[in-house]
């Protein structure tokens, strides 16, 4: 090989990485631009829902788990139409960054919990382990989740304020593989680590070790079929825990949590006791956990005010995680400092005056 072909093997290399640098330029930009114009032409709707106090609905308040997980599904029905829409895709989705996501919030004394003096904390929660595990659902609770939530909310003074926001977007379909293929992976008596390294995508030096152990003698394969047909319980339970999440629709999640006291003390308090609430959900043995990451408050703020979707914090649930961590309050559940709808408007009858 000549010099002239190492100059042009060169260039290209250079030129490669030029175009790279441009694109990734030219994409950060234009999704900068088009940030506060998408921002300001969302719309944004107050929910309320009306306090029911019958006879029959005072006698089974908190009494059945079984219409608490009713409830609970219509929810996940909900979840399930927004992961079932087809992700934005094409030039404009790759440059600007796609912008088919929606926002659930929860938000206590007032809609802008923002005041000039007040100390802010905030944090975003993430997974402890790979996305393909789940976190523990409202299947297995015997009380509505949201309860212990509305309880840490109603401990901040009225001229204190907190908010929970939820931005949401289907997921990809890719996101299935992963977890179907690990499950594969373990059925065949591989160990945990290495079946969650052969099944995901990009380079894994599981995958290097697999392909230089691909040809084991009919012994060692044989061996590998028994130990296939004798998987322990534990493999079995995390076979089993994989393929129920990845058998329903995924979302892509952002949760940011923001807290404003006004003191430093009493905001970090505040923040505590919310983010303990989410401990409920872990899934210790064979699922997922949580855990709360705290980024520059400034930037968690600007990502908050604009509703903007951020890949770093990104959690993947299924319809029903997504229902057991956020879904509209029952009837049943006490907590006080509610907002719920006391009363309904009529228009009126124009015949009659």
């Amino acid at each position: 090989m000549n010099s002239i072909t190492y100059f042009f093997i060169s260039l290209a290399i250079i030129l490669a990485f030029i175009g790279a640098i441009v694109f990734m330029f030219m994409k950060w930009k234009m999704k900068k631009k088009s940030k506060l114009p998408h921002a300001l032409s969302k719309v944004f709707l107050q929910v309320m829902l009306p306090k029911e106090s019958s006879s029959k609905t005072q006698e089974n308040k908190q009494s059945n788990p079984q219409s608490v997980k009713a409830q609970l599904a219509l929810a996940e029905g909900l979840f399930n139409s927004i992961g079932g829409l087809r992700a934005e895709r094409g030039m404009k989705a790759a440059f600007k960054g796609r912008n088919d996501h929606i926002s659930f919030e929860i938000v206590m004394h007032g809609i802008n919990i923002f005041s000039p003096r007040s100390n802010i904390q905030g944090c975003y929660l993430q997974f402890s382990r790979e996305y393909i595990f789940p976190i523990k659902t409202y299947i297995k609770m015997d009380v509505d989740p949201i309860a212990a939530i509305m309880n840490g909310l109603s401990k901040i003074n009225e001229n204190d304020s907190a908010t929970i926001q939820f931005i949401m977007r289907s997921a990809k379909k890719e996101w299935h593989r992963w977890g179907f293929k690990t499950a594969q992976e373990l059925q065949k008596g591989k160990g945990t680590r290495e079946a969650i390294g052969i099944s995901k995508s990009g380079f894994s030096i599981y995958k290097i070790v697999n392909f230089f152990s691909s040809g084991k003698s009919k012994k060692k394969q044989l061996e590998k079929d028994v130990t296939k047909s004798h998987l322990t319980p534990m493999a079995q339970e995390v076979i089993k825990v994989l393929e129920e999440k990845t058998s329903k629709a995924g979302l892509d999640v952002n949760v940011r949590i923001l807290v404003s006291a006004s003191n430093e003390d009493a905001s970090k308090l505040y923040l505590k006791n919310i983010t303990e609430t989410y401990n409920q959900f872990n899934y210790y043995q064979y699922g997922n956990s949580l855990r709360a990451i705290k980024p520059k408050v400034s930037e968690l703020v600007k990502n908050y005010m604009y509703r903007e979707y951020i890949e770093k914090e990104k959690l993947v649930l299924n319809a029903e995680e997504m229902a057991s961590m956020f879904h509209f309050p029952s009837p049943e559940i006490e907590t006080p400092n509610i907002k719920w709808l006391l009363a309904k408007l009529f228009r009126r009858n124009d015949r009659y005056g």
